[in-house]
């Protein structure tokens, strides 16, 4: 979740203070409240085993939110839960063509700008996306090496650490399997 305390709702005596900016703010964070909470409903359809729910979902909120990389990316590994590689691929693109063009856009003085942190943060996504889909399309060797190389660019990304491991784990299990054959 994202908490806010109340102290930031109110103008700093050290800055001017302007009501559009702080509407704006205040926007911005209803209107993440409001993606974390489908993704809440989300993860709930999913336990539930209703698919076409959570796709529905998942539509809706891309619909609200169609440039967020992270709820594209989330589509796209939904897709990949459900084994359709091809749009889960087609999903992923659109968050590297999103990336892609925020890249251009990089500039600290304009307001609302993604900053450098944010699209190496998004990176990281496509990184895992890569991986995921290697992963569900079977290739363990593949699905390592991209998450190796993604821990030796940032060794302190815990997510990508733990699915190494994992990983690490079923391709081992896919060897063995095979030679026990």
């Amino acid at each position: 979740f994202d908490h806010v305390s109340t102290a930031q709702n109110y103008p700093s005596p050290h800055k001017p203070y302007t009501p559009a900016k702080t509407a704006k703010t205040e926007l911005k964070h209803w209107r993440s409240r409001e993606a974390q909470l489908y993704l809440m409903i989300v993860n709930y359809l999913i336990e539930l085993q209703d698919y076409p729910g959570a796709t529905r979902a998942m539509q809706t909120l891309l619909r609200i939110h169609p440039d967020d990389v992270n709820v594209l990316a989330g589509m796209g590994r939904l897709y990949l839960q459900l084994g359709n590689i091809d749009a889960a691929n087609q999903t992923f693109r659109q968050v590297e063509a999103t990336i892609d063009r925020w890249e251009h856009e990089v500039e600290p003085e304009v307001q609302g700008a993604v900053d450098a942190e944010g699209i190496k943060a998004a990176r990281e996504t496509v990184v895992m996306n890569r991986a995921f889909t290697a992963m569900a399309a079977g290739n363990w060797e593949q699905a390592k090496s991209i998450l190796v190389q993604a821990l030796e660019r940032n060794s302190e990304n815990l997510v990508v650490s733990g699915v190494v491991s994992l990983v690490k784990k079923l391709y081992w299990d896919q060897l063995c399997d095979e030679h026990s054959r």
